[in-house]
């Protein structure tokens, strides 16, 4: 998963990833790229957006997401509609991959 997803499936939890990166020595420089992430979007700075992360500190971060994806009709939804069943975001990545749940939350649905 690149940066740029993962910071966008977490908008709603801005302090998430800084917090999460924080935890271990090796995650340092997410944190430092959380804090500015701001000026990195404003410069389009693709060496960090674009930046392939850690799997153990993507992990970290979609476990403790707060909103729920639903599943159903063929389609990745942001809001059930009615008979959707309730993913984690971390499940969601598992099986679908970083683009389709940030096109989920992006655009409300996605096809899957």
């Amino acid at each position: 998963m690149r940066f740029w997803q993962l910071f966008s499936i977490a908008r709603d939890q801005p302090e998430l990833l800084r917090g999460v990166a924080l935890q271990r020595f090796e995650w340092a420089r997410y944190a430092a790229n959380a804090a500015e992430i701001h000026s990195i979007i404003d410069r389009q700075d693709r060496q960090i957006l674009d930046e392939v992360v850690d799997a153990d500190f993507s992990r970290a971060v979609l476990t403790q997401v707060k909103k729920p994806l639903y599943l159903g009709g063929g389609c990745l939804r942001s809001r059930r509609l009615q008979y959707e069943i309730e993913i984690s975001v971390l499940e969601a990545v598992l099986r679908f991959g970083g683009e389709a749940v940030e096109d989920a939350f992006e655009k409300g649905s996605t096809p899957i």
